[in-house]
């Protein structure tokens, strides 16, 4: 996991593996609602990808995701982000 700070008020988070990846049939469904590629009963709702993908276009930000078989999968999340400054002690006054 890797953040940077970018310009005009935005933060960018990022997450990366090194397996296998996501192979080019499954990956243009994983931010659908109930995907899942977990079979059995209670293995998998297909709600985590979509949540966190809806959580991130309506903060106004974006999600990318690349993958292949030979580096891995990384999820880029760039979301708006503003400095607030420390409250200072009223007690120091």
């Amino acid at each position: 996991v890797t953040y940077r700070d970018l310009a005009a008020g935005y933060v960018e988070i990022s997450v990366r593996d090194t397996g296998s990846g996501i192979s080019d049939d499954i990956l243009p469904r994983i931010f659908e609602l109930n995907f899942s590629t977990k079979r059995g009963k209670g293995k998998g709702h297909g709600l985590g990808l979509w949540w966190i993908r809806n959580f991130v276009l309506r903060s106004k930000g974006d999600i990318t995701v690349a993958s292949s078989s030979e580096s891995g999968t990384e999820f880029v999340v760039k979301i708006p982000f503003e400095h607030v400054p420390e409250a200072q002690d009223a007690s120091a006054h």
